[in-house]
């Protein structure tokens, strides 16, 4: 699937010479014309009438430790329509990333 259209936004005090968070917002609707049609025509296998859009709303924030060397960024997304079908129910993704920057 492609985006069809997305908005974000991310909040950034580097720079400023203190160590700060970063955090980011974002919206992504996802859905492909093509996939749907050729699962409509039985060309590809999917769900009686195709996939139709999943949209992921998604907001993360960036703690820098030690002047950069050391980041923690957990993760929280909401999923509509996994998949693209009302088959599965909304989720709630969480997650972190870890970095060391030497």
């Amino acid at each position: 699937m492609v985006p069809r259209n997305e908005i974000g936004g991310a909040s950034d005090s580097k720079g400023s010479g203190i160590e700060a968070p970063a955090l980011g917002l974002n919206r992504s609707r996802y859905f492909s014309k093509e996939l749907r049609r050729a699962q409509q025509n039985g060309q590809l296998p999917g769900p009686p009438g195709g996939q139709d859009y999943e949209m992921v709303i998604e907001l993360t924030y960036r703690f820098d430790l030690r002047k950069g060397a050391l980041f923690i960024q957990p993760d929280l997304q909401y999923i509509i329509q996994p998949g693209g079908t009302s088959r599965l129910a909304n989720a709630i993704v969480l997650g972190a990333q870890f970095g060391i920057n030497f």
